[in-house]
């Protein structure tokens, strides 16, 4: 009856008419009596932050219980969650509850270090729709105003990567950016294809993108070129993150992973064809400073590299501004 009385009588008192929001933690416990104690306890962390907690619930779904907690405010409160990276949970969840809760450590750590900001909950909950691929997902919420915000970049990745995957996760967790800060690389198979689920930590949300940059007629294309083509790209005004290169349909292809929303880059062959690998170098420079100066062109660098009929050709690599839609 209190709490009637209460949400009946706060507009009396407020010049901003309040309103009830709702806050879910689904799968919290496995018992009715853990759930209990974490109910009181997110109960008087709301109440800490100034609002009336009018209602909430440990409930019964499947084989844990969830809590639905009802609040008065003015506006929602800013809960910060690692939720805000699952787009898709099946895809960037785990499989096994020991390898989430392995994770959830260092999340936790992570999610203190980049929000400033202590729990209110940090736990592996059981996916809503399990599949083949996870059953497990981390999630980590706080109240008040972080320092940063957790977010998720995820992408289809057409190349190959067999052989790869533990050497692109550590150049992009070791990637440096004024933008973000990577806290988890993930690479993992669905349908046949590889995903690339890139976990990080920003102010706002960064507009990335995995976009193709140039390919090579060899199959071993990125081994032969792809340490010369990182180094250029790198030298970008908004150097991306990461390149990812790998076999593809008899030949190579090469991704720029990173910001798009300030510039992007773009490969371009040269007219010329030449007779051999070391014909192109020696046309290198002149060719770019001819683009440079006398077509105006922001070029990067270039790269030359083997035709299939062993003929070379030229790639020159150009800054672009970024075109004004950001998806």
């Amino acid at each position: 009856m209190t709490r009637f009385l209460v949400l009946l009588l706060l507009p009396l008192f407020s010049a901003t008419a309040a309103d009830l929001h709702r806050y879910e933690l689904p799968r919290l416990a496995p018992s009715a009596s853990e759930c209990e104690v974490q109910r009181a306890r997110i109960d008087a962390a709301f109440t800490k932050q100034g609002v009336t907690v009018f209602d909430s619930q440990c409930k019964l779904s499947g084989k844990h219980f969830g809590l639905t907690l009802t609040y008065v405010a003015d506006k929602p409160l800013d809960i910060i969650s690692t939720m805000e990276r699952y787009p898709h949970m099946v895809r960037t969840a785990f499989r096994h509850e020991a390898d989430c809760l392995r994770d959830l450590e260092l999340e936790v750590r992570n999610f203190k270090d980049q929000t400033r900001l202590e729990p209110l909950v940090a736990y592996c909950s059981p996916d809503t729709f399990p599949s083949f691929f996870s059953e497990f997902y981390v999630r980590v919420d706080a109240l008040g105003s972080p320092l940063n915000r957790p977010f998720t970049f995820e992408r289809m990745v057409l190349p190959r990567l067999k052989g790869k995957i533990a050497q692109l996760t550590a150049e992009l967790m070791g990637a440096k950016s004024d933008r973000l800060n990577v806290s988890r690389v993930r690479f993992f198979n669905e349908l046949g294809g590889h995903h690339v689920s890139l976990h990080y930590y920003a102010p706002a949300r960064v507009c990335l993108g995995l976009e193709k940059l140039m390919s090579f007629s060899e199959p071993d294309g990125c081994d032969k070129y792809g340490a010369a083509l990182k180094a250029i790209t790198a030298t970008s005004s908004d150097a991306p993150l990461g390149l990812v290169c790998g076999p593809w349909d008899r030949g190579a292809e090469a991704y720029v992973l990173g910001a798009r929303d300030r510039v992007t880059m773009r490969s371009e062959a040269a007219p010329q064809s030449f007779v051999s690998l070391s014909a192109c170098d020696s046309k290198k420079a002149e060719l770019e400073q001819f683009y440079k100066s006398t077509l105006k062109r922001k070029i990067l660098g270039s790269l030359c590299h083997l035709n299939k009929d062993q003929t070379a050709t030229l790639s020159l690599i150009e800054e672009r501004t970024a075109p004004k839609e950001c998806y």
